[in-house]
This record gives C-alpha cells, structure tokens and sequence, in this order.
C-alpha cells in the first residue's frame, strides 16, 4: 500500500502514520511542493469526506488527506461539514493537528455538522418558506441547517444518532422503492449501502443505486445517474419516501444548534428576491450565518448570487461561510473565486475556529 492509498485506508491508525509520515519526507525536503497529492481546490472551506459518503462516491476521501491535501494547498483554513455525523470531529482534529507542528502559519480548524429535516408548517410564513423551496428544488417540505463551530458533546451525539436512526428507516424505504422502480438484481441492501458508521444520505444512496443499474460508467456520468436517481427521491417521484415522524423540526433545530454553541448557518436553498422575502423568518426563527453551499460554479448568475448573500451577511451581521463544497469528482468549485477569501469569511473562520 502506497503512502497516499494509506491516506484513505480504513483503519484510522493506518490513515494517520500515513499522514505522520508525509509530513516527515515533506520537513527533509523529499516531497515535490509542485506534486499535489490532493484532491487540489481553491478553499477547502465547506468540504465533506466518507464520514458522509463513504466510499460510494468518487473522489471522496477521509479526513486524513482532506487534512493533507489542505495543508500541501498552505489553505489558510479548513471547514469540515458532514451530514448528521461527527465521525470527521476526532480524525480532522488529530490530522490537523499533525500538519500543524512546527508550522509557521497553521491551519485552521472549523467543525460542523448539517442536518436536514422537516419545515413544521404551523403559520403562512413557514408554508411560503416551504413552498419557495419546493419551487426552487423540487423538495419542499424539508430544509438543512449548518451547525458551524461543532463541538463534541453528549447532547449533540444524542441529536446525531437520532437522525442517523431516522435516516436509517427512510434510507429503507427509498431503496426497497429504488430497487423495484427500477428492476434491479439482486437487489441492493441497505447494509451494502451504509458507512462504516452506519451513516447514509440521499447522496451517498442514489450513487450506490446508480453504480448498480449503470456498473460501466465513468466517474461523470456516474454523477449524473445519480442525480436522476435522487429526483426519483422527490415528493412525487416513484421512490418518495416521508420523513419518520419524532425528529425536531426545522425552527426548533435551528435553537437546538444555537443552545449547543454552534452557528445555525442556512445554505443556498434560497435566492434573490425569494431570499430576501423570508430574511425576516430566518432571523427570527435563529439563524446566525449564511453559506453559499449550493451555488454551483457552472451557474450563470453564481457570481450575482454569493455578493447578494455577502451583502445579507453583512446588513444583518451574520456569520458568512462557504468555499469549495467538495463532495466528490465533478462537484464543487474547482478555480479560485474572489470571494473565498472573503473578510466576512476570515472572521467566521478566526471566531469558530478549533482551539
């Protein structure tokens, strides 16, 4: 096994000697500052691993080499961001921490975990809310809110395990519907699907589904099946499958994440003038920052979209957070974009940052 195939093995011990060793080759100058291991991106602000994917996924690594590949980068930051997971919290920590000795400008360590969940339609704003995201996605009854700045707590591995419990029996339901939509055989199981953890998201399902039906295709096309698949998830498709009932709602969450020490950030699930309209409801029902996640590079209107989230951050005085959102080959920005090093985005960072 090589020194970067070590970077993703599946034991945690052999993942970090790995990232042990690089440093060591890289302090006697026997590394190629030009070679990037990688996966090599302009921010490494906002990027996932297999802690929310696993393997399904092409390109998605551990947090070992995402840590690596910061580093060799000399990224001023990394945000780490999984899906009702805080697999990432001890590995991302234990490899920053490994990059960072002896280092004279260290990489910072934020920590967060997204979760997505039900909008609790109780008044005519939240089922406006709820029928703007419809209208922009596809998939309106639910929405995710970021806890940025994480912290590992007993109550916060409670909530976790809650939604992981909860995904669990949809995850079920949409493969059993999958799996007969669509003809496949043998069918798939929901335990050849899950991370090591016992982890699953629409994502990491449908790619899981997509390889199956389409076993010969590359990594880009493979993408795209997966993006069709997963719209066979949406309220009406041929998979839909409810939310389970128990789970917190969505403006519950969003003091849940609060009363925890995180910043509730919203994502990119809104735009324009339909952002500006529920900007009172968000503030109201507590969150604390934005996160331009969501907003493709291939977008025409990307640059318009993110200097009208920048300017929200800035008018109400919230968190602003964003950069890559790396999930794998073909997601993501991949060129540098000015506002990645954002001031509003350095004062996020330097505030939630890992101490």
């Amino acid at each position: 096994m090589t020194i970067v195939s070590q970077l993703d093995s599946p034991v945690l011990q052999e993942r970090l000697a790995a990232l042990e060793q690089l440093c060591g080759l890289e302090r006697a100058g026997k590394l190629d500052p030009a070679a990037k291991i990688g996966p090599v991106l302009p921010s490494y602000d906002h990027v996932h691993t297999t802690a929310s994917y696993g393997h399904a996924a092409p390109g998605v690594h551990s947090a070992a080499r995402m840590a690596w590949a910061a580093h060799e980068a000399r990224a001023y930051s990394i945000l780490s961001v999984e899906h009702e997971s805080l697999e990432h919290m001890d590995e991302m920590a234990r490899a920053v921490e490994i990059v960072n000795r002896g280092v004279a400008q260290p990489l910072k360590l934020v920590l967060a975990v997204e979760f997505k969940t039900l909008i609790v339609l109780d008044d005519e704003v939240s089922r406006r809310f709820s029928g703007l995201i419809l209208k922009a996605w596809g998939q309106g009854e639910a929405a995710w809110v970021v806890g940025v700045g994480a912290r590992p707590g007993a109550e916060l591995t409670r909530l976790v395990r809650q939604f992981q419990d909860a995904k669990r029996v949809r995850a079920e339901q949409l493969l059993a519907k999958l799996n007969a939509h669509l003809g496949l055989k043998p069918a798939l199981k929901l335990a050849d699907v899950l991370t090591p953890e016992g982890n699953i998201t629409d994502r990491l399902l449908s790619l899981a589904v997509a390889k199956v039906k389409w076993p010969d295709a590359d990594d880009a096309t493979l993408a795209k099946h997966g993006s069709v698949v997963r719209k066979m998830c949406n309220p009406g498709g041929p998979a839909y499958a409810p939310y389970p009932a128990g789970l917190p709602g969505y403006q519950e969450l969003i003091q849940t994440v609060a009363r925890l020490g995180m910043v509730p950030t919203f994502t990119a699930q809104l735009r324009g003038a339909a952002l500006d309209e529920m900007m009172p409801a968000l503030l109201a029902w507590g969150i604390g920052g934005l996160d331009v996640a969501g907003i493709e590079p291939y977008e025409p209107d990307a640059a318009q979209e993110i200097a009208h989230y920048i300017a929200l951050a800035g008018r109400h005085g919230l968190a602003f957070v964003g950069g890559s959102d790396y999930r794998g080959t073909g997601t993501g920005w991949l060129q540098h974009a000015p506002w990645m090093d954002h001031p509003l985005v350095r004062a996020t960072i330097d505030r939630l940052a890992c101490a």
